[in-house]
């Protein structure tokens, strides 16, 4: 019986850690999406703003007008604890999906483009689910093969 416990509890907390990396990436699509509409209605003032930024941070990199707050770095100073719930598990999920999105960012940056484009929100959020989804579900079936694995061991 603990055996079949313990495959329900890698099988919830693997659901748990998709769910998190899932509503990272959701929430982006909708915020490309927004963004995407406020580009398209406030374009030319946006094109400035990013062109001032633009300058400012070159002059920050030639050292010419050094900004102090870019030279700032903070860290987390608490040791890493063992997850053992499931909101744990979606935790790990959120803090892996912003922390993995650099990784994946080729694909990721052309949905997020589209998602922008789609001018819908629910387009948007759809096209970053299915994402998710499409990264998600190998996560799912591994921990069932994982978890069928202690079968091997003798049950």
């Amino acid at each position: 019986m603990l055996l079949k416990q313990l495959k329900k509890v890698i099988l919830f907390r693997s659901i748990g850690f998709v769910l998190g990396f899932t509503i990272v990436f959701i929430m982006l699509g909708a915020s490309s999406t927004l963004l995407g509409s406020l580009f398209a209605q406030y374009g030319t003032a946006l094109q400035q703003l990013g062109g001032i930024v633009v300058i400012l941070f070159g002059l920050h990199m030639s050292g010419v007008l050094p900004i102090t707050v870019l030279f700032r770095e903070k860290r987390i100073a608490k040791p890493p604890k063992t997850i053992s719930s499931f909101t744990g598990s979606i935790g790990f999920g959120v803090v892996f999906g912003a922390g993995w999105t650099p990784c994946v960012g080729v694909v990721l940056g052309s949905i997020l483009a589209l998602a922008a484009d789609s001018g819908t929100l629910w387009v948007g959020t759809s096209m970053l689910f299915l994402y998710s989804m499409g990264l998600g579900i190998p996560f799912i079936a591994i921990s069932l093969f994982f978890a069928q694995s202690f079968n091997v061991s003798g049950d």
